[in-house]
């Protein structure tokens, strides 16, 4: 995947969850909308509940990972996908400057 790609995908996504007034499970799921190659991590994130885990939480940061390289993980059992999935969420706000620091 491309770095350049990857941050500015990144960044994107965070800046939109960042920006909503409460972040909720639609919200995540309608952010994920916007981007059509992030399509099967928001159907995970959705198979597995995480949504309404992560509406929790009022800022976060996913680490949103392209639906070619996700494809790899979507035969995995409901708890791995959920142990995957959560090493892709972070409970604060970073953005591009943040994760190189």
């Amino acid at each position: 995947m491309n770095l350049n790609v990857s941050s500015f995908s990144l960044l994107s996504l965070t800046l939109l969850l960042l920006f909503s007034p409460t972040v909720t499970a639609d919200n995540i799921t309608h952010a994920f909308e916007k981007y059509s190659n992030f399509s099967t991590m928001s159907d995970l994130f959705t198979k597995t509940k995480l949504t309404t885990l992560i509406s929790k939480y009022q800022t976060i940061t996913l680490l949103a990972v392209n639906n070619n390289n996700i494809s790899s993980i979507t035969n995995k059992s409901a708890i791995e996908l959920k142990n995957i999935l959560m090493t892709h969420v972070i409970l604060d706000y970073y953005d591009e400057l943040k994760l190189k620091g």
